[in-house]
């Protein structure tokens, strides 16, 4: 359970990283950069901060990602999410990013054109917990602003410790969005 919540936090907090990037076929997007200065130039010269900078650069980015598909989810699938659903949200002051949770469904995708401006004012992290390739991963991404960050991952270990059955919905301080 501690290791679920430790999870949970993780996603919720995701966007408080400085740097998050996700490689969809052969594009490399940052979904959110809070600026900064990289670790490396405190314990470098520059010279050789900057060499390593662009060695990493000449490394193939292609396809890494298509490795990770498909994302399934067993025990989440797309429908209302009820009343008696999540008892077991963290506490408000747990939550430090609201997120929302979706697949690749004709529900989950009209509830993200229906709610995209809800979710880019209020910030929200965006977690794709059933998706077959890359390629539809694009397409989600493309149906909402830059602003709205989307990344996938299994959904199981979320759906065990909120008590959650479906998806999609939104979260943060104040509880749960249908």
């Amino acid at each position: 359970m501690g290791r679920n919540l430790a999870l949970i936090g993780a996603l919720l907090s995701i966007t408080n990283t400085s740097v998050f990037a996700l490689e969809l076929g052969d594009e490399l997007t940052v979904l959110t950069d809070r600026g900064g200065t990289a670790v490396s130039t405190y314990y470098y010269s520059k010279e050789q901060a900057n060499s390593d900078t662009e060695q990493h650069l000449s490394i193939p980015r292609s396809g890494y990602m298509k490795g990770i598909f498909p994302i399934r989810t067993t025990l989440m699938s797309p429908g209302e999410v009820g009343a008696d659903e999540m008892p077991n949200l963290p506490p408000a002051y747990q939550i430090n990013t609201p997120m929302f949770i979706i697949g690749d469904d004709p529900v989950s995708l009209q509830w993200l054109q229906d709610n995209s401006e809800f979710l880019e004012s209020k910030r929200a992290v965006g977690v794709v917990v059933n998706i077959e390739t890359p390629e539809r991963m694009n397409e989600i991404r493309k149906m909402v602003s830059t602003k709205v960050p989307i990344s996938v991952a299994p959904g199981d270990d979320i759906a065990r410790t909120l008590g959650i059955k479906h998806y999609p919905f939104y979260v943060d301080r104040d509880g749960v969005m249908r």
